[in-house]
């Protein structure tokens, strides 16, 4: 795994690990409490949000390019992808299921799109 990877894949994990604990912790089963948690920690939200797309980002860049062929990570294709996936739904069970479900989602989404791009052009 080269450097790009190697920043990629502990930017996701951190960023995704950050966002479903604090995604976890919010009070969905209130609107009036939800409302007063955005209404009086905004930054938070939008630290929280970010952290989420950037997470899913990153992870999604990592299995376009995987998908891709253009990196093997440690001798075994998809092996710390998936890892990594198992280690999200495991620990945080829905939550994880989502950020693992947009990244994986997304990152075969560009891929065939990339791949359509370069179909059309030749």
């Amino acid at each position: 795994m080269g450097r790009k990877q190697l920043f990629l894949y502990l930017a996701g994990f951190l960023s995704g690990h950050y966002a479903i604990l604090f995604f976890k912790n919010q009070p969905f089963y209130s609107i009036e409490l939800l409302t007063a948690s955005l209404v009086f920690s905004p930054f938070s939200w939008f630290f929280g949000a970010f952290s989420f797309v950037l997470g899913f980002l990153c992870f999604s860049s990592l299995i376009k390019a995987e998908h891709q062929g253009l990196f093997n990570l440690i001798g075994k294709r998809h092996a710390v992808l998936f890892l990594t996936a198992l280690y999200f739904i495991l620990m945080f069970k829905w939550p994880g299921v989502v950020f693992a479900g947009f990244a994986l989602l997304y990152g075969i989404m560009d891929a065939l799109d990339l791949r359509r791009k370069e179909r059309d052009q030749s």
